[in-house]
Formats: C-alpha cells, structure tokens, sequence
C-alpha cells in the first residue's frame, strides 16, 4: 500500500509537468505553427504522455487490481483512454493538419487526469483503506 502511495504522488507530480508540456503545446497550435512543426513538437509531447501512461500501466494499476479487484472497471476505463490518446496521436501524424487531433488530444489528457487525480490515486494513496474500494469505483 505504501509503494502505491508512493507511486500516486509521483504520478500526480508528472501531471503537474505534462500539464506544462500541454500548455505550450496549446500556445503553438493557437499561433499558427506550420503543420509540420506541430507534428514535431507533438512527437516530444506524445513519448511524455506514452512514457507516464505506460508507468502507470504497469507500476500502479497492476498492484491495485490485486489489493482492489473491484477498481478493475476503473483502471480498464483509463487504460482504454490510454489506447485512445495513442490513436489520436497517430491520427495527428498522418493528418495534412494535425490541429483538431491536437486540441482533441489535449483535451482528452486533460479530463483523464482530472479522473484518476480524483478517484484513482486517492484510492492508491489511501493507506488506512481496507481491501475494497470505495463505492464509487
């Protein structure tokens, strides 16, 4: 319990510099970046975004599905949004212009970590909870 704490706060800590990285990714696509440029920059942002999402694929959400099996529908949904923003992003790869899958990226990354900083890592960083999850997972 004390490594998903542990794992949790890290992973919040990531979100703070994504969210960075997705801001500036916004200001490019605001200002007109030439379409390849874009492609580029997203590229940077995407290995960030693939690299938290793989961590938190394997050394969170593994160890919570055995202490909580009932969070297993909830760690399936953000693993699905997971699979989603890889399939955006390559859409923006292939696009002549890669803006709306952009924009539809940061805003897909952003609602998912509201999700997980709401009710994933809470139930990871809980210590005193017992074996299930609360009833709103």
């Amino acid at each position: 319990m004390e490594e998903e704490a542990r794992i949790a706060r890290a992973l919040r800590a990531e979100h703070r510099l994504l969210r960075r990285l997705m801001v500036r990714m916004a200001d490019w696509i605001a200002s007109g970046v030439p379409s390849s440029a874009l492609r580029e920059r997203a590229r940077m942002l995407f290995e960030a975004l693939d690299d938290h999402a793989r961590f938190e694929e394997e050394a969170l959400f593994v160890p919570m599905r055995r202490r909580w099996p009932a969070a297993r529908h909830i760690l399936e949904m953000m693993e699905i949004v997971h699979e989603e923003v890889r399939d955006v992003f390559r859409r923006a790869l292939e696009a002549p212009d890669p803006r709306e899958d952009l924009w539809t990226l940061l805003q897909l990354s952003e609602e998912h970590f509201r999700v997980e900083e709401e009710t994933v890592f809470p139930l990871a960083e809980n210590e005193s909870a017992d074996e299930s999850p609360s009833p709103g997972i």
